[in-house]
């Protein structure tokens, strides 16, 4: 069992298809919640999330984690701090790089700091980091992806502890380089699995709630 005199862990997971079932519209459920709660209120928890602030926040609206990292690493949220990443000529780059991809066919939308594309783009401009899942992508400033935002809220946290990172996505593998243990749930991709240090037998919010009854007795945070 972990000493509870140690640090306390800090767990960061996605939401879609990790917390939330497409089936459900992906709305985080009561149980779900309810559940991820009672961790932050033992240890630490952090969504994070490819998801814009207003979406996130009305299909997760029972959560009540210790931090949100949205947009894919672009934004933080923390107690009364909000810390937004991006290069001072973003706003003019983007508004360019929206007009190149929309020319190629894209459908796009934006959020305070990404472009989200319908699609893939495979000839993606320069000095951008396109953040593909499950058949869409995030567009963003170069560097930030669902690691730099791990990184980043840890910063501002000041935690120096273990990283417990759950995902599903491909997107998720860039979180998991900035943890110590790596989770996917059972419907996660293939190559998420492969890079994985555990695999849990259920899917979505369910693993979700299996590793809650495991986390205590982990090895790997021993």
């Amino acid at each position: 069992m972990m000493d509870p005199a140690e640090d306390m862990v800090l767990v960061v997971a996605d939401m879609d298809r990790t917390l939330s079932r497409e089936e459900d519209g992906f709305v985080v459920r009561d149980e779900v919640a309810t559940a991820l709660n009672e961790l932050a209120s033992r240890h630490k928890f952090a969504v994070v999330t490819g998801r814009r602030e207003e979406t996130a926040m009305r299909l997760a609206g029972r959560l009540r984690p210790t931090a949100w990292v949205l947009e894919d690493g672009a934004i933080v949220l923390y107690g009364d701090r909000r810390v937004v990443v991006a290069p001072a000529d973003w706003g003019l780059r983007r508004e360019e790089i929206l007009a190149q991809l929309r020319s190629r066919g894209y459908r796009c939308s934006l959020g305070k700091v990404a472009i989200y594309v319908d699609g893939v783009p495979s000839d993606p401009p320069a000095g951008v980091q396109v953040v593909p899942n499950r058949g869409s992508a995030i567009v963003l400033p170069e560097g930030i992806d669902k690691g730099f935002g791990v990184r980043a809220l840890t910063d501002v946290m000041g935690y120096r502890g273990k990283v417990v990172a759950v995902g599903d996505g491909e997107n998720d593998l860039a979180m998991f380089e900035a943890a110590d243990v790596k989770v996917a749930v059972a419907n996660a991709v293939e190559e998420l699995k492969r890079a994985a240090d555990i695999v849990l037998s259920r899917e979505d919010g369910e693993g979700m709630l299996e590793l809650i009854g495991m986390l205590e007795d982990l090895p790997q945070l021993r």
